[in-house]
């Protein structure tokens, strides 16, 4: 019977101990230190990726910036001597330039847009027999 009373309060303070462990750990998630040194070593470790990151947005805003430009410039070159637009290409000079507008584009771009607005607009029908017919608004 001794030998199962000292398994007993073998047993008794294994719990005990458990129970001391589980609880103290709980605390400590719980606790602001532990979570401020967990966020301080994650905000560390990660914060050189995030510099990549806003540097690589930063980068690849300015080139979609710089190509809507480039493309709406050579919409005006290409039409401003006759200062006529076919229908499509007008409706992808509204496109290109309400994403460039969007996205803080501030340059002459703004000028040409609007002169190109009161160009003609011609609408392109291919007849039967290899002709255009040329519709003016």
């Amino acid at each position: 019977m001794e030998l199962l009373s000292i398994l007993e309060i073998i047993k008794l303070i294994g719990a005990t101990c458990g129970a001391l462990i589980t609880i103290a750990g709980f605390l400590g998630i719980i606790s602001k230190k532990p979570r401020k040194w967990i966020t301080d070593v994650v905000k560390e470790a990660t914060k050189d990726e995030f510099d990549k990151i806003h540097t690589f947005t930063e980068r690849t805003e300015k080139t979609d910036l710089t190509t809507l430009r480039h493309e709406i410039t050579l919409i005006y070159e290409k039409y401003r001597g006759k200062k006529e637009i076919p229908t499509r290409m007008r409706e992808n000079l509204c496109s290109l330039y309400q994403d460039y507008a969007q996205r803080g584009g501030n340059s002459y771009i703004k000028t040409i847009y609007e002169e190109m607005l009161d160009w003609k607009v011609i609408w392109w029908f291919a007849s039967n027999g290899g002709k255009t017919l040329e519709i003016y608004f």
